[in-house]
């Protein structure tokens, strides 16, 4: 649905999928049930790589952090200042906590570690998603929309790409990957965290469903900012290339960004797939979301939220 009236003014073009359960049911009747799981095998290899180097960054940078913070309060309450935990004397939570561990300053942490871990994930990862781009756009020529690449299978693809660009080509549209992940991760990582606290605490809700109710919220929060860079990261993986490996359409991120917006205008170019986008990450980040805080939770104990490995710091 993204690549659908690319650099094409609204009303000039033939519209084929208009939401999500339409494209659904085009692509059935067409190609067959199992043309929805085009692309299937890349894109779990996408999310093994990508969400194991952004995860582990993010956890690793949050920890380095607690453990600064922990060092600092030790060192505070040896010199008298900090009142130890555990005793009644302070009268909130900020009295008994050096200026580093304030929910603010975890918020910061968790922003920062998410965009980092982002960043790093999505350059591992970013041959696996133009693959993925790229099998999953391919149709019958009766609802073909985008240009239509030649591959079979995803190493086929890879060996083609390689072969005929080398390493900068299975690397061709990083660009606009890093930052829909860099902003994506500190926008998802940051708000779960904030979402499940301010989850628990309304009372609403209880275990185990406070981490699903967080990640609905935190989705939504990521569709309104990021789908205009999903669309610049789906548009630049999915271009045709002339000999040198350089796009036809597009010559990087902010090129994409403003020809989508002059020939097919913000809301509609920029939003075009949205409510896909939404069925797709909602689903994905409550099972990868809540597993990860289950298996964390698991990790470092039942109480790992009341000694900071949770708080802002998700």
């Amino acid at each position: 649905m993204q690549l659908q009236g690319e650099l094409k003014s609204k009303g000039s073009y033939q519209v084929h999928y208009r939401n999500i359960f339409t494209a659904a049911w085009t692509i059935i009747r067409v190609e067959g049930i199992f043309a929805l799981q085009k692309g299937l095998g890349p894109a779990i290899l996408y999310q093994f790589c990508m969400n194991g180097v952004r995860l582990g960054t993010f956890q690793t940078i949050v920890n380095m952090g607690q453990k600064v913070d922990r060092e600092r309060e030790e060192e505070a309450r040896r010199r008298g200042s900090v009142t130890p935990r555990s005793m009644d004397g302070p009268r909130n939570a900020s009295d008994s906590l050096p200026a580093s561990s304030s929910p603010s300053n975890n918020l910061a942490r968790s922003v920062v570690a998410g965009a980092l871990g982002g960043a790093l994930g999505g350059m591992v990862a970013s041959p696996l998603y133009l693959v993925k781009t790229q099998l999953q756009s391919r149709a019958l020529r009766a609802i073909a929309v985008g240009h239509q690449h030649e591959h079979t299978s995803t190493f086929q693809a890879l060996r083609k790409i390689y072969g005929e660009q080398g390493l900068r080509g299975l690397w061709r549209g990083v660009e606009g990957a890093v930052p829909r992940l860099t902003l994506g991760s500190a926008l998802q990582l940051s708000t779960f965290s904030y979402m499940k606290e301010a989850v628990r605490r309304s009372g609403h809700v209880e275990e185990p469903w406070v981490p699903v109710v967080a990640s609905l919220l935190s989705s939504v929060n990521i569709i309104i900012f990021m789908e205009p860079l999903d669309v610049v990261r789906t548009r630049l993986y999915n271009q045709p290339t002339d000999a040198r490996g350089r796009g036809l359409y597009y010559r990087g991120f902010w090129d994409c960004f403003r020809k989508v917006i002059q020939t097919e205008g913000f809301l509609h170019g920029m939003y075009k797939g949205a409510g896909a986008a939404y069925f797709r990450m909602a689903p994905q980040a409550i099972m990868g979301l809540s597993f990860w805080d289950s298996i964390r939770r698991a990790w470092y104990g039942t109480g790992a939220d009341d000694e900071g490995e949770d708080g802002g710091g998700e």
